[in-house]
């Protein structure tokens, strides 16, 4: 096909080349993108349309007024390093790959905060911070970055300025099979100027603002050595472990059971400050686990050291006051105030109209339920005299229950849209789906986050939980707010043994960057330390 990756980019480029993307602020796009079919086929017509971004070749500009900012760290100094973090998600994925065919899902973004974007958000301050960049300028339509120059791959291999460009080329080239992702980034980049080795210039649609840098300084590369698209992309890479940037890689595959990621030591960002005092775990263990119930049974016997409760239902659920009861178990809230995806609550009147005598809801849905508009949503539902039945589903079974108009709730996540796309999914949505005239829509724009955990007390915090941005307190990977625990190995070989009492029935609360619009009675602080 004329322009096509597969055909052209080799003979373009004088320099080497390489890598793929994810992008990490707009993993939310592909999850539309795979909901809705038809929208999915107009992105592809779209990319069709369009072509791939385009690489060019020229000095860097004279004039740059460059920002290189010394981060404040945000890592704890009394953290300890080394030992094992156990995790789990529920299911069992069917590729490794981060973007094509099945995915976003929940492994897909976990491994796509293995790589580390340009630049990013300090999770205090909310300013722009280096990462793979060291330095950036901004002129107009036009960013320009400096790779630090000790940036290298899990396996040793430096990272170039050939390697945004290929990431760029190679997604917005229809032949990927991720239209959401190129039509995205066309929307944001017209092409990149490559500078040399190490400095490049991303030239944008539109002039750069602060909101625009840091979201296409999201940019998340991989290797070229390790990608060699052809017409055997996707299914050659499902269960090859990319190269990282970041301060873990893959070394082991278990199919259907785990992972093991492994701390890439020396890791040529451990001296940088933003790192610093973080991502402190030597190994990683991934669990995939068939259902919560199984995961409440591992961490029950202390095979997982941490679990998510994703709702109001799992943190107040008989099986987590049990184990707070029995085991040295810590329930830990943590309130944020980083920008929340969009979510609306469908409300299927029709069918409710139906089943005059319905006594009991069933709610759908692809993701958390932690949101308190949604549980303030579900009261209502509650005090009418409803029984809410919970029931999670991928994305393809969400949209055929759509289609067969036989909910009676639907919660619908709309991470990375602005309002007006938001208004324009929405009306596709309840047009296509349930009718219009059937459909209630409660639209959920609060920008607060609850991070809610269980965790043994020999996953250590910080005294602060989190950072004013942290959307995960026991993310190991995370670039910013992610990797800031540790594990206590005293603690946990005692735990285990039995041999020290503790406090049963231990919940933590951080309210520190709680919005005050908030409605949600606090729980806390109690203190989680052993006695």
């Amino acid at each position: 096909m004329p322009g096509s990756f597969y055909t052209s980019h080799q003979s373009q480029n004088p320099l080497r080349t390489g890598g793929l993307i994810i992008w990490h602020t707009l993993v939310s796009l592909c999850c539309i993108g795979l909901l809705c079919g038809p929208l999915t086929t107009n992105a592809t017509q779209i990319a069709d349309a369009d072509g791939v971004i385009t690489v060019t070749y020229a000095p860097a500009p004279q004039t740059l007024e460059w920002q290189t900012p010394t981060p404040t760290p945000w890592g704890d100094p009394t953290a300890a390093s080394g030992g094992i973090f156990r995790l789990s998600i529920q299911g069992k994925p069917s590729t490794l790959r981060r973007f094509g065919p099945e995915t976003p899902s929940e492994l897909s973004q976990l491994l796509a905060d293995l790589q580390l974007p340009l630049l990013a958000r300090h999770p205090q301050t909310g300013m722009p911070i280096p990462m793979l960049a060291s330095q950036w300028a901004v002129a107009d339509h036009r960013i320009t970055y400096q790779l630090t120059p000790a940036a290298l791959w899990s396996d040793g291999t430096p990272i170039t300025s050939g390697d945004i460009a290929f990431t760029l080329q190679f997604l917005s080239d229809s032949a990927n099979k991720t239209p959401w992702q190129a039509h995205s980034l066309r929307a944001c980049i017209r092409g990149i100027e490559i500078h040399d080795q190490q400095r490049f210039s991303l030239i944008t649609t539109a002039p750069v603002t602060k909101q625009t840098l840091l979201q296409i300084s999201d940019l998340r590369a991989t290797a070229q050595h390790f990608h060699q698209p052809n017409l055997q992309w996707p299914r050659q890479y499902d269960w090859r472990p990319e190269p990282t940037s970041g301060p873990y890689r893959i070394t082991e595959v278990i199919p259907s059971e785990r992972l093991i990621i492994n701390r890439t030591t020396p890791w040529w960002g451990d001296q940088l400050p933003q790192f610093a005092n973080r991502f402190n775990a030597s190994q990683i263990q991934l669990r995939f686990t068939k259902s919560l119930q199984d995961s409440y049974q591992l961490l029950q016997r202390g095979d997982l050291d941490a679990l998510a409760l994703n709702s109001q239902q799992n943190w107040d659920s008989p099986v987590v006051t049990q184990l707070l009861s029995q085991r040295p178990i810590t329930r830990y809230r943590h309130y944020f105030q980083g920008a929340q995806p969009t979510s609306a609550l469908l409300i299927n009147k029709q069918h409710l109209q139906l089943i005059v005598k319905k006594t009991i809801l069933t709610l759908i849905h692809t993701g958390s339920l932690s949101s308190p508009f949604l549980q303030q949503q579900l009261d209502v539902f509650k005090t009418q005299g409803y029984q809410i039945n919970d029931l999670p589903l991928s994305q393809g079974e969400l949209l055929e229950q759509l289609k067969t108009r036989t909910f009676d709730l639907a919660w619908v996540t709309l991470d990375g849209l602005n309002d007006t796309t938001v208004a324009e999914y929405i009306a596709w949505l309840t047009e296509k789906s349930t009718g219009a005239s059937n459909i209630e829509l409660k639209q959920d724009k609060n920008q607060q986050g609850v991070s809610q955990y269980l965790a043994w007390q020999w996953a250590r915090l910080p005294a602060w939980l989190g950072t004013r941005y942290s959307n995960d307190l026991f993310n190991p990977f995370d670039p910013v707010t992610g990797g800031l625990f540790w594990i206590d190995q005293r603690l946990k070989a005692t735990a285990l043994a039995r041999a020290t009492k503790f406090t049963p029935n231990q919940t933590l609360t951080s309210d520190a960057y709680r919005a005050k619009s908030q409605t949600i009675k606090p729980v806390g602080p109690v203190s989680a330390n052993f006695k």
